[in-house]
């Protein structure tokens, strides 16, 4: 090969690799003739950076609580209880890809009671709760700038019933283990950052679900989905 040919090989190479790199990939034989994104260089997901994603948002939570008392009369189920119980509070995570399709990590609800159950004695006057979950998922679909995966949230939720603020108030807990099937969707307005809903419903209650509403910042665009 003459000096001359192998500088127009380099030179194809070379022009082949930043095409690739700008989210490019061949449509014919032809050699140089490519079909670019149109998002351009910036939405490319090529490139050697994490696929880290930290997640910050807000969260709201239906549940049945176990039935309890805050004092020392009996429990009852009957028609004067009600079980049912919201929270609302912040939600954060922080999760790492697996490949271009898997991601895991680990996850933090926290917040208030809004509405409180109803027992028998002595009333509920306020509440919260903290849930720490390892979380993991997959991307099932990605269409232009929206995403949907479904994942898997397993850990414990502890919720507690206190009749007032103040010390020495009568109040009571509760620890029981989570187990939740999700699903997720987030919608990119810029290469790394992205507007996430989700909707989770409990696998061992099927009172319990989750809703919730964030903004997370992706090391590697688009999280690097393929």
């Amino acid at each position: 090969m003459t000096a001359r040919g192998l500088i127009a090989g380099l030179a194809v190479a070379l022009a082949a690799r930043a095409a690739h790199a700008k989210g490019c990939h061949e449509v014919s034989d032809v050699v140089g003739y490519h079909h670019c994104t149109r998002f351009g260089i910036a939405w490319s997901r090529e490139a050697d950076t994490p696929r880290i994603t930290v997640e910050l948002g807000h969260y709201f939570r239906h549940f049945e609580a176990r039935p309890f008392a805050l004092d020392d009369t009996p429990v009852s189920t009957g028609g004067a209880t009600d079980w049912h119980a919201t929270a609302d509070g912040e939600y954060g995570r922080v999760l790492a890809g697996i490949g271009p399709y898997l991601y895991a990590g680990v996850e933090f609800d926290g917040g208030g009671l809004d509405r409180l159950p109803r027992t028998t004695g002595t009333a509920v006057g306020e509440g919260t709760e903290l849930v720490p979950l390892a979380v993991g998922g997959v991307h099932v679909i990605e269409r232009y700038r929206v995403a949907l995966s479904a994942e898997l949230a397993a850990g414990v939720r502890y919720d507690d019933y206190a009749a007032c603020g103040t010390e020495g108030c009568p109040d009571t807990s509760q620890l029981r283990t989570a187990l939740e099937a999700r699903a997720h969707v987030s919608i990119f307005f810029h290469p790394q950052l992205s507007v996430d809903l989700g909707y989770g419903h409990s696998l061992l209650d099927a009172h319990d679900r989750i809703f919730t509403f964030s903004v997370a910042v992706h090391g590697r665009v688009m999280d690097g989905m393929r």
